[in-house]
């Protein structure tokens, strides 16, 4: 089977799922799709921390929880049928990644809660979270990148032809990835 990669990047509520294989040493994109990470595609539900700091604590808490319980069972499906659909095509999905934010760690619930940039800022951390715990999911290797260097998860340790790619993204990239 040849290989393929799975690549992440989370908005509100939603994610972009896109996966990449390469053909005579040039990436190709195979597929790609938006995962919905709320049953119920309303504000309330892909904002779940400014809908929760409308609530008391305790309740604002299980909301959260629950939302987080759904996402990662919708991405868990959403990958998992990729992965069937790759399985197909004759492909193995053998690397994955996940584009994060700034990656500084929240504060408890109650602190975020208290502050409007915080909420903002775990609202999106929520469900780049929901996809760093999909259960039963099974990729050779996977990662969690700072998005400006996520080419380099897709590209390293997967033999020559990624390799290649990697040296080929090198040579065609404007902007600096040590961001």
């Amino acid at each position: 089977m040849k290989q393929a990669a799975v690549g992440f990047r989370v908005h509100s509520g939603w994610s972009a799922l896109v996966t990449v294989c390469l053909e005579n040493d040039v990436p190709r994109v195979v597929s790609r799709e938006r995962v919905h990470l709320v049953e119920t595609f309303i504000y309330k539900f892909r904002q779940p921390y400014h809908t929760a700091g409308r609530m008391p604590l305790e309740k604002a808490r299980a909301f959260v929880e629950g939302s987080l319980s759904e996402a990662k069972r919708l991405a868990g499906s959403a990958l998992r049928s990729t992965q069937k659909e790759l399985g197909n095509k004759g492909y193995e999905l053998a690397r994955g990644a996940l584009l994060l934010a700034s990656g500084k760690a929240l504060p408890g619930l109650e602190s975020i809660l208290l502050s409007h940039a915080l909420i903002h800022t775990a609202d999106g951390e929520h469900f780049r979270e929901a996809l760093r715990q999909m259960e039963n999911i099974s990729v050779k290797r996977c990662g969690t990148l700072v998005q400006i260097a996520a080419w380099r998860l897709l590209v390293s340790g997967t033999g020559s032809c990624w390799s290649a790619a990697s040296r080929r993204f090198e040579r065609s990239e404007t902007n600096s990835c040590d961001d």
